[in-house]
């Protein structure tokens, strides 16, 4: 695990992010923190927005009675504080059926506590490194943590990742029936897996990646809204526009117009 250094937004609420292990890093995107006792208090609401991924979030002045995992297909408000110290694992997506054998359709749009969603076993094994973490050391919180998941990944064995190998292959300007010719199973099949696995359709699936690929460029391009659509995968501005404003909230015009903002704000 090793920290991020170049991030420098959040830092007003104690935010550090780290970057997985090799060993994990196919299930792990990243881990961030939040929280400290030398910040003034201040509360930062912000927002969160699908892309396949699931949640595992402590708030470690707690962590028996705090732990939950979430999974969210549509966007969510959330508070940060500073004062809270909260450590988290953001798994990539399919992630959570392939550690825990739990599917993210058991924790969509709602938190559900580890206790519940974990099978007895992989609880006991979870909240003996629960009961190791220092509110004061997030740091060694997270090492805690990934060396449980490690052990959980040797302990899930190995099976068929078949949805994995079509993720990591995946063109934001694919098709279904091309992703299933590439996982050489039929399209039914695949939605089924698809649905089972990341929590969406694949064709849902896809629409975030574009999107999330489409948020990233109106932040720090000003090429047009139209050749930037086109580039992410959509048909057209029209067609780029409505599935933008559905998941996002708000026009793809309007979405550059805040984050220009934000940043250039004196």
């Amino acid at each position: 695990m090793q920290e991020e250094t170049s991030i420098a937004q959040f830092r007003h609420l104690g935010f550090r992010r780290f970057i997985p292990a090799t060993a994990i890093a196919h299930r792990v995107e990243c881990y961030w923190s939040t929280g400290s006792f030398l910040l003034p208090a201040v509360n930062s609401a912000e927002t969160l927005y699908p892309d396949g991924g699931s949640s595992l979030v402590i708030d470690l002045d707690r962590p028996m009675d705090s732990a939950y995992f979430q999974f969210n297909s549509f966007r969510n408000r959330w508070t940060f504080t500073s004062t809270t110290h909260t450590v988290s694992v953001r798994f990539r997506p399919g992630a959570l059926y392939r550690l825990f054998g739990v599917s993210p359709v058991a924790c969509c749009d709602f938190n559900v506590s580890a206790a519940d969603l974990l099978t007895p076993s992989q609880y006991t094994k979870f909240a003996s490194t629960l009961a190791k973490m220092d509110p004061e050391n997030s740091v060694n919180s997270l090492r805690l943590i990934e060396q449980w998941l490690l052990a959980q990944e040797k302990a899930s064995g190995s099976g068929s990742d078949r949805v994995r190998n079509v993720i990591s292959t995946l063109s934001i300007t694919a098709s279904i029936g091309r992703m299933a010719a590439m996982a050489g199973v039929s399209t039914r099949t695949l939605e089924r897996q698809f649905r089972r696995e990341v929590g969406l359709r694949p064709s849902e699936f896809l629409s975030h990646q574009r999107i999330k690929l489409a948020r990233a460029r109106l932040a720090q391009s000003t090429h047009p809204l139209a050749d930037i659509g086109l580039s992410c995968g959509f048909y057209d501005q029209a067609h780029f526009t409505k599935s933008f404003a559905r998941l996002v909230g708000e026009t793809p015009g309007h979405y550059r117009t805040r984050k220009l903002s934000e940043i250039y704000k004196p």
